[in-house]
């Protein structure tokens, strides 16, 4: 799809041409197809991956390395300029009576791919841990 210009004038009939128009511009603008409006700070990459790294569901990941325990390194389909951002979601088997806080740390360290490391932290000790996770990533 690419992005057609449209006008309407005030009291002008919506015929189905004009309404297929804008669908089909809905569809470019959210594809970002050549000529689209660009979106800024909009989700352009994500994945939810396995604690081993397999990637079970994804958009612009080509790949994902499960470089040691906790730690993921996520590879982009797509390359970002030097500002892009990250979110992190997991899913974990920790017990309620496990007084430790959970939480990540991502590391875009280039262009083309970030580094996340998921940590167990209690009041003795921090600890890597495998999860099944979740990445989003927006340019900034």
């Amino acid at each position: 799809m690419s992005w057609t210009n449209l006008s309407f004038s005030s009291g002008e009939i919506l015929t189905a041409s004009k309404t297929n128009a804008l669908q089909e511009n809905f569809t470019a603008l959210g594809s970002q197809s050549t000529g689209a409006p660009t979106l800024v700070s909009v989700n352009q990459a994500w994945v939810v991956f396995s604690t081993n790294g397999h990637i079970m569901n994804s958009e612009n990941v080509s790949s994902i390395s499960h470089t040691q325990t906790g730690e993921y390194t996520i590879n982009w389909g797509k390359s970002f300029t030097a500002s892009y951002g990250i979110t992190f979601g997991d899913v974990t088997t920790a017990n309620a009576a496990d007084p430790s806080v959970r939480g990540f740390r991502g590391f875009p360290v280039a262009a083309a791919n970030v580094t996340v490391t998921y940590c167990a932290f209690n009041n003795s000790d921090t600890a890597k841990e495998d999860i099944n996770g979740t990445v989003a990533a927006w340019q900034v």
